[in-house]
């Protein structure tokens, strides 16, 4: 095998690996909202979770009582040490499924809704502070700053020269008001996904 090619194998699993992290992040966020709307809504049957029943299997938890309050408490504590996250983060969670889901039929638009936004701040932040999603890993004050400052921008106004971003800014303004999550929350969320798909941890 050259150069040239030992290089793009490099490269290619560099990327994977990022992809992979990137994605288990997604999916702790999904399984920890899961298990929150078991706990909330009393959902016993496993098979209404797919991913949260994957959880339970590989790290055998045991059920406490109602399904779903020992599974948050697993994803939290793993999520706080590997992302570095703070309690208020699952406390909007679990609020947010509160507020949006009284029966087990609401969870369906509530997880559209979640994974819209989730879609559309990434978009519509990405393409805001393009370059200062760039910067040098050392400065990760400056770029939290700056992304605290985007998010802000997009919950708040509809003053960008990017169409592509008025319009998915539009769309987070409308998905975050009907989920009752916070801009500090969507800041975190962006914050860690950018370092993640940087290929860095958090610290």
């Amino acid at each position: 095998m050259g150069l040239s090619e030992v290089l793009k194998a490099r490269k290619q699993k560099k990327e994977e690996f990022v992809k992979e992290k990137v994605q288990n992040f997604i999916t702790l966020i999904n399984v920890y909202i899961q298990a929150s709307s078991a706990a909330t809504l009393g959902i016993m049957n496993l098979q209404q979770l797919p991913q949260l029943k994957v959880l339970k299997q590989k790290f055998k938890i045991p059920t406490e009582g109602r399904l779903g309050v020992a599974e948050k408490k697993f994803v939290a504590a793993k999520m706080k040490e590997e992302y570095k996250l703070s309690d208020s983060f699952f406390a909007e969670i679990d609020n947010s499924i509160k507020r949006c889901c009284k029966k087990v039929m609401d969870l369906q638009p509530f997880g559209i809704w979640f994974q819209t936004l989730m879609q559309e701040i990434m978009t519509a932040v990405s393409l805001d502070v393009q370059v200062g999603l760039r910067l040098p890993l050392f400065l990760r004050k400056w770029m939290k700053s700056m992304i605290d400052e985007s998010v802000h921008k997009i919950c708040t106004s509809s003053d960008f020269k990017n169409p592509d971003v008025i319009k998915s800014a539009a769309n987070v303004r409308a998905y975050k008001e009907k989920l009752h999550l916070s801009e500090d929350w969507l800041s975190t969320v962006c914050y860690v996904y950018i370092i993640l798909a940087r290929g860095s941890k958090m610290k």
